[in-house]
């Protein structure tokens, strides 16, 4: 939404100059936030909670979308595998401190999977062990999968479950919501814009992506666009994300403080131009 309300103009139309800076990773956009060269950041709700841990400062202005189709678990399909259970006792590859690996662990779970060895690795180098048959299945990111489906030519069998929803958030710091109140107020004001401007105009949105991120990204902008819902709004779905996604991380790093996220959600902002989509009571 926020590439749709610059290249719109929408974010001059409220009164602001706005520069993006973009990152390979959201926690690459929560670090460059924390460390004030930013005012806001897009994230998702895993990386959010992992850098809560160690700021108190942060704060939620808005959950930006979510989509239930953001992971899969990947097994070549020689191997033989026709449900879940088939990887107990297996080794299965996934990026550490990620969505993807909670997304992991809540698979696991729902089917009952015992003895797998999970194994964390950079996502280039999963793919490659994966490819080279050094790891039996792998968690990973859907525009990845389909990355490996195109270039690989390897037949694989492919898990797609929708029980993991992965939502968006737009977030800034306790300091910048003191001190520029009214300027956030305006950013937020521009992409409620941008958020009808999507919804009446699906095909000329799409068209704006794919021309700020050039064809090479084509199918994966697609794809995601087809499973993603695009909406501003703070709810108790939002918050309970947080703190289910915290209690997963947390199994496999006891020494980590617990967060309350609550008072980090600063609902005032989206509540003054966006009134209906804010549920959360706080």
């Amino acid at each position: 939404m926020a590439i749709i309300a610059k290249k719109r103009g929408l974010f001059a139309r409220q009164g602001l100059n706005v520069e993006f800076k973009e990152h390979s990773s959201d926690e690459g956009a929560l670090k460059s936030l924390v460390n004030e060269e930013v005012d806001v950041a897009f994230s998702s709700t895993i990386p959010f909670v992992i850098e809560s841990f160690n700021n108190e400062n942060l704060r939620l202005l808005a959950g930006t979308g979510f989509t239930d189709k953001a992971h899969v678990v990947l097994v070549k399909r020689e191997n033989g595998e026709s449900n879940p259970r088939d990887l107990a006792g297996q080794t299965v590859g996934t990026v550490a401190d990620s969505a993807v690996s909670i997304f992991l662990q809540i698979f696991l779970k729902i089917h009952d999977v015992k003895g797998v060895k999970v194994e964390y690795f950079d996502e280039d180098v999963l793919i490659e062990k994966f490819l080279a048959e050094e790891l039996e299945a792998i968690a990973i990111r859907t525009e990845k999968y389909e990355e490996i489906l195109e270039g690989s030519g390897t037949r694989l069998r492919v898990f797609l479950p929708d029980f993991f929803r992965l939502y968006g958030i737009l977030a800034s710091s306790e300091k910048c919501v003191t001190q520029k109140r009214e300027a956030l107020k305006r950013f937020m004001g521009a992409l409620v814009l941008a958020e009808k401007f999507v919804y009446r105009n699906p095909d000329r949105s799409q068209k704006i992506i794919f021309d700020y991120f050039g064809t090479n990204r084509l199918k994966s902008i697609s794809n995601d666009w087809e499973s993603y819902r695009y909406i501003l709004s703070l709810g108790e779905s939002l918050l309970l994300a947080l703190e289910s996604a915290q209690k997963l991380y947390k199994e496999n790093h006891e020494n980590q403080r617990t967060v309350k996220f609550l008072p980090l959600i600063e609902s005032e902002i989206l509540r003054e131009e966006k009134p209906y989509a804010v549920t959360i009571r706080q």
